[in-house]
């Protein structure tokens, strides 16, 4: 679907872009680069993941997780940290 026609915000972050930058992670190289993402520290402690929120908290009918697609691929966040 072109992101014209779709009825909700399309973001895409290409492997040029996360490359430019070092980072220490992969959700820190797309804080910034998906509009509405926010990536928040799971907690302090060494190896702790992170969180990604999108459009805040919650939305109007599910919740703040990204659906991540990896090469037209659905991915959830469980199968993506693995």
């Amino acid at each position: 679907m072109p992101a014209a026609e779709a009825s909700f915000n399309i973001s895409k972050v290409d492997s040029k872009e996360i490359n430019e930058f070092p980072v220490p992670s992969f959700e820190a190289a797309l804080q910034g680069r998906a509009a509405g993402v926010q990536v928040v520290q799971g907690s302090g402690m060494a190896g702790s993941g992170s969180i990604l929120r999108v459009r805040g908290i919650s939305s109007i009918s599910a919740g703040g997780d990204p659906l991540y697609v990896i090469d037209g691929v659905p991915v959830t966040q469980d199968q993506f940290l693995l």
